[in-house]
């Protein structure tokens, strides 16, 4: 259920061959409207990146500033219904569905909102609900589909809802969604800033090596004091970040670091067990958090590091130090690939695996026994990015350890079956 993308990151089209459910694409009209229905909801609704955000036609994705509009631009929709639901209180008012129909559905907040949503390409949908809002109340819609027109609460609590359908005909070229409330509504909605905590699982499946990532992954090798970074953060100036590593082997001594964007380590911590140190930013910027076997003599060993921090509510600082320029500025040109199985062991009945690689190809995957006889084999054809695969077996195979092969890439992977 992904795009598929050129060398420039832009879209030329949808994996649909390994789709679990039916897509949305981001360009499609009806974008709008289904997140106009999810905002209306309760909960806590998530806006996807790439909806928010065109990557999938500018050519930017790979190489874009992240406080440039012009590189990432945002789609006006769904910025207006973020404002919408954060300005007008759409959580602190009691969910009500007041009218559905085929193409209309109108949902309250009650006495703070109503919701228009319109599943129709080309029609406009005008019904007349009942609502929570005084008689009397004159009400605007502020997505500006209806330009400057207001409507007025009946003696009997009913309203007239007009909701512009998915075509961008409307008079702000607003695609399927109408949003009215009291003209007076008190505005001026402020975002807190926010604590974050993250955490990362360092283990070899989950290794990253692309010229284009972060560089993350890999658990703590074994004889070796080569550190192996958890995740990046953005802080913001003044905060505290709190960080934890957590071993899987307590009686190793690891160490555990924070790490500026010029590559100097600011924080650290050494010992066994459990970890816990903190860190005040002097100024706003990336941190790295990384981890490392304190002692040559450590076997290798999985660990997850945690950090707790608070990211600017307006970024103002230069975000130096976030990748490596040149590799931002550069496309592999010899095919790379790696390879996880999850869960590792796993049934022998099922077996899933992502092969990430840099471009598009059919590779074989072939899975031998410790004797070297080969047990299965299958083709598979890889699109740029992450590939979720289950191989098709024919019968359960015995429990025991086996190796997964793809001779294209010349790469391989154990694999214990139970």
């Amino acid at each position: 259920m992904r795009p598929q993308l050129d060398a420039n990151g832009n879209y030329t089209g949808w994996n649909t061959g390994s789709e679990l459910a039916p897509h949305i694409d981001p360009f499609d009209p009806r974008l709008s409207a289904a997140y106009a229905a999810a905002l209306a909801m309760d909960g806590s609704p998530m806006l996807f990146f790439e909806d928010l955000f065109n990557v999938g036609n500018t050519s930017k994705r790979y190489a874009h500033s992240p406080k440039s509009t012009v590189d990432l631009p945002t789609r006006d929709d769904l910025v207006n219904l973020v404002w919408c639901h954060q300005n007008l209180h759409f959580k602190d008012g009691a969910y009500k569905v007041r009218y559905q129909a085929v193409d209309h559905l109108v949902i309250e907040r009650s006495t703070k909102a109503i919701i228009g949503i319109n599943d129709s390409y080309a029609t406009w949908q005008n019904n007349t609900v009942s609502c929570d809002f005084p008689a009397g109340t004159v009400l605007k819609d502020y997505s500006g589909a209806n330009g400057t027109a207001t409507v007025t609460v009946s003696g009997s609590q009913t309203v007239a809802i007009n909701t512009p359908p998915c075509n961008g005909t409307a008079a702000s070229g607003r695609r399927g969604y109408s949003v009215w409330a009291p003209v007076n509504a008190t505005t001026g909605y402020t975002r807190p800033a926010l604590t974050t905590s993250q955490e990362w699982e360092l283990a070899d499946d989950l290794g990253d090596r692309d010229a284009r990532s972060l560089g993350q992954g890999g658990q703590l090798p074994a004889s070796s004091t080569a550190t192996r970074k958890a995740g990046r953060i953005y802080v913001a100036s003044g905060k505290v970040i709190t960080y934890n590593l957590y071993p899987t082997d307590a009686t190793r001594s690891l160490t555990i670091a924070v790490v500026n964007s010029a590559g100097n380590i600011v924080s650290s911590l050494t010992g066994t067990g459990t970890l816990t140190g903190s860190y005040t930013v002097p100024a706003e910027g990336w941190y790295t958090l990384q981890a490392s076997n304190a002692s040559a003599a450590n076997p290798a060993q999985r660990c997850f590091v945690k950090a707790t921090y608070t990211a600017p509510t307006v970024v103002t600082g230069a975000m130096t130090g976030r990748r490596d320029a040149a590799a931002l500025a550069t496309t592999p040109d010899a095919p790379t690939a790696e390879m996880s199985v999850y869960p590792n062991p796993t049934s022998s009945d099922r077996i899933d695996l992502v092969l990430q690689t840099n471009r598009e190809q059919t590779v074989t995957i072939r899975m031998f026994d410790l004797t070297g006889r080969l047990v299965h084999e299958q083709a598979a054809r890889l699109y740029t990015g992450s590939n979720e695969l289950r191989l098709a077996i024919s019968k359960p195979l015995p429990s025991g350890i086996y190796q997964l092969t793809v001779p294209e890439f010349k790469i391989s992977q154990k694999v214990a079956l139970y």
